[in-house]
């Protein structure tokens, strides 16, 4: 995408900014031989900052502050 904008001199600075998704989606996951495990996601942007539960194979995002 591009954006032109009219008198805008040398080293100045512009700031273009839009709001992002934020939602929380839940997943039901059967692994292989395994009973089915529900998790819920927490997605800013195209972004998961968070899953619930935590677990073995799902530790990530549990300990980052965004």
């Amino acid at each position: 995408m591009y954006r032109k904008f009219r008198e805008v001199l040398p080293m100045e600075t512009l700031t273009v900014s839009y709001p992002l998704l934020d939602m929380w989606q839940d997943v039901r996951i059967t692994p292989y031989t395994c009973e089915p495990q529900d998790y819920s996601y927490h997605w800013i942007g195209n972004t998961i900052i968070e899953v619930t539960p935590h677990g073995e194979f799902l530790p990530m995002y549990g300990d980052e502050v965004f």
